[in-house]
């Protein structure tokens, strides 16, 4: 999230649905690797403690699915993921505005149902930055104190700081505690100008972040590079924008063009409905290719879907990114969603061309 670069245009390419597809096949091998010694529920769905980490190649790794089948395998991590939903507890107080800590056990559920709905999409896990974390906490106890949410907090309310309200500024504010927070954030609700909730987490862009809880409200600090040393030019632009220009490098990790959700492939049933995409919008995002004025068509069994298309505001967690909603119909579980995205070729970039087809599961 670069707030002070002006907006990148993307080379174009052509994506087509092999390349979509070899992409999520990658993750889902990657997953089967890793789920014989990092397993991070137990059969009976209880979240194991230390499964979590940077040297993890999962954040959270489930036990072993029925078969090695993308359905099975998809849809053992996100029950895995979904397995406790229960509130943080917390160990501060808003009266005498001790931030407190978040709780642990929370930290790592509320971090493994981020990374649950990355890796549906094919994307690298994203790990815990601990020097971000009291930065995320200030900006919890702020909304707690004051109960309401704000990207810019005024020295007026309740336990200000200047770090929680820088902190703030570089946030995803929820009035839910985490991990609970986490479905809502990709739902989006109430904000279907920007999803940029959605396209925060979901950005290819980003691999850590800080979490900050308390009973009622969290933060999800998506950009925290002045508390570890890394340069932030200061700006005047608006907070949780992004410029375009890659944040950090992933090393040695090969990043997605663009992301989608619902994504490629097989999909719970469950995280369509938890995330009201019937409502809320279907959405295709990119850091580096220029979506606007994109054309999209949904086909089911070579049929073509009727659907509204919307353009969301740029550098909002992505570059771009647009919203596509059903129009009498609605996702069913069994069918196959055939997605074409294409714009032509222009004077600075190159033709768009992305297809992929998205599956929705009915998981055990």
């Amino acid at each position: 999230m670069s707030r002070s670069q002006p907006h990148a245009r993307g080379s174009s390419r052509a994506c087509g649905r092999g390349q979509t597809r070899a992409i999520l096949l990658l993750v889902i091998g990657a997953a089967l690797m890793a789920l014989g010694s990092a397993s991070g529920c137990t059969k009976s769905g209880k979240l194991e403690p230390g499964a979590f980490g940077a040297d993890k190649a999962l954040a959270l790794a489930c036990v072993a699915p029925a078969s090695n089948e993308p359905r099975d395998v998809i849809c053992s991590r996100w029950a895995c993921g979904h397995a406790d939903l229960a509130a943080a507890p917390w160990n501060g107080n808003p009266k005498s505005c001790v931030a407190g800590t978040i709780d642990t056990h929370a930290y790592e559920r509320a971090l493994g149902m981020i990374n649950t709905y990355r890796f549906l999409a094919g994307l690298p896990e994203l790990t815990a930055e601990a020097r971000w974390d009291g930065p995320a906490q200030d900006c919890a106890l702020l909304a707690h104190a004051n109960t309401r949410l704000a990207h810019a907090p005024t020295p007026d309310w309740s336990c200000w700081s200047d770090r929680g309200a820088r902190a703030s500024a570089v946030s995803l504010v929820a009035n839910r505690s985490a991990p609970q927070a986490i479905d809502p954030f990709i739902e989006d609700k109430d904000n279907e100008t920007t999803l940029v909730h959605r396209r925060w987490l979901l950005s290819e862009k980003i691999h850590r972040i800080g979490l900050g809880s308390t009973s009622r409200f969290a933060c999800v600090l998506v950009d925290g590079r002045e508390w570890d040393g890394e340069p932030v030019a200061a700006s005047g632009a608006v907070a949780l924008v992004d410029g375009g220009a890659t944040i950090e490098a992933h090393s040695a990790v090969t990043l997605p063009v663009w992301v989608a959700w619902p994504p490629p492939g097989p999909v719970p049933m469950d995280a369509l409905r938890r995330t009201s995409v019937d409502r809320t919008g279907w959405t295709v995002q990119s850091s580096s290719l220029d979506l606007d004025d994109a054309s999209i068509e949904v086909r089911v069994d070579g049929e073509p879907r009727p659907i509204s298309v919307t353009p969301l505001e740029r550098t909002m967690g992505s570059l771009t990114a647009v919203r596509f909603l059903p129009q009498g119909w609605s996702t069913e579980p069994g069918r196959r969603y055939d997605v074409h995205v294409t714009k032509e070729r222009s004077a600075d970039a190159d033709a768009i061309d992305i297809a992929f087809g998205v599956e929705p599961t009915e998981c055990p």
